[in-house]
């Protein structure tokens, strides 16, 4: 996160919030927010009695009790993975078209969703298509955590947008977010793919557990600090030792404080390193070079950590984005 707090970020503005809900944007001034997690709990009353649940942003009216169907048709699967499938294709279905996906990319099982034919209302701008898609990634995420247990965010490896700008619904994601990208996608780690589904799932318990979500995510500003100062002189090039120092600390009490957050020094470094090789990528470095700046031994090791953290070669990556 930028120098905002977590809690700050998560907001949208609340005429977006209202087109996306059907009603009139123009109702409130362009610098009035909502907090996501009240916006998403009104978007759960609209959904129990709206007569559109597309809340007429689709040429195709989806009619009421949809979401429902939608989220109890997960009974139907045994595994995480079939849950995605089945997720797919149940929308598929809903909205007629071939919009989403699942497949595998490297060591990441993928629901991905392709909006670029799906048939939005004329009167839906670019900023809430995109609001649209990436408040559907949420929803998607909060189905899948209700139905395998809200752990499953810690296997969420990237979230991919075609959406650049910076707001509360992108803020969301704890993990990388990938944006400009040509499809809206949830990454996870493949070994994940196994995990139970509970059975009985019902549309209010998803709304519940993406407040839930939203909830943890505004908890952990409080605890963000440390976090956040690690990753800053990471991003310096400072050793655990120099980082230690700087924080008044053993290297042992820094690690147990860092355990206390829900991370650690290597899966910070191996964050920072990522997002560095990612930004050295998209400015067409070639993979020698981005591995020779972030200090690998050879190009070999760079490339199979680069796998480890996004499923894909930095060839494929960079050939991805020059698309």
């Amino acid at each position: 996160m930028d120098s905002v707090s977590i809690h700050d970020a998560l907001q949208i503005r609340r005429g977006l919030s209202a087109a996306l809900l059907g009603e009139d944007p123009t109702a409130f001034r362009p610098d009035d927010t909502v907090c996501l997690a009240e916006h998403f709990r009104m978007m759960g009353r609209r959904s129990l009695d709206a007569d559109d649940e597309a809340f007429s942003l689709s040429a195709r009216p989806i009619a009421q009790g949809t979401s429902a169907f939608v989220v109890e048709t997960l009974a139907q699967a045994r595994s995480f993975e079939e849950a995605l499938r089945t997720l797919a294709r149940v929308y598929n279905l809903v909205h007629n078209g071939r919009f989403n996906t699942v497949h595998e990319r490297g060591a990441h099982l993928v629901f991905e969703i392709d909006d670029s034919s799906f048939p939005y209302a004329p009167t839906a701008d670019e900023a809430v298509k995109q609001a649209v898609m990436k408040s559907l990634l949420i929803f998607v995420h909060g189905v899948l955590a209700t139905a395998c247990g809200e752990e499953l965010t810690r296997d969420l490896r990237l979230v991919r947008a075609r959406a650049c700008a910076r707001d509360g619904l992108l803020d969301f994601w704890d993990c990388p977010v990938r944006r400009g990208a040509q499809a809206y996608a949830l990454e996870y780690d493949a070994a994940a793919a196994q995990r139970p589904v509970r059975r009985g799932l019902r549309l209010r318990e998803v709304f519940d557990t993406i407040d839930a979500l939203i909830a943890r995510r505004e908890r952990q500003s409080r605890q963000v600090d440390l976090v956040e100062r690690v990753r800053l002189l990471l991003g310096e090039g400072r050793s655990q030792a120099e980082i230690a120092r700087d924080r008044g600390m053993s290297i042992a009490t820094l690690r147990r404080r860092l355990c206390e957050r829900g991370t650690s020094f290597r899966a910070l470094r191996n964050e920072v390193l990522g997002r560095h090789a990612l930004r050295l990528l998209e400015q067409g470095l070639h993979a020698e070079e981005v591995a020779l700046q972030l200090h690998y031994a050879d190009l070999r090791s760079f490339n199979r950590a680069f796998k480890a953290w996004y499923g894909t070669s930095p060839g494929r990556y960079q050939r991805g984005c020059r698309a």
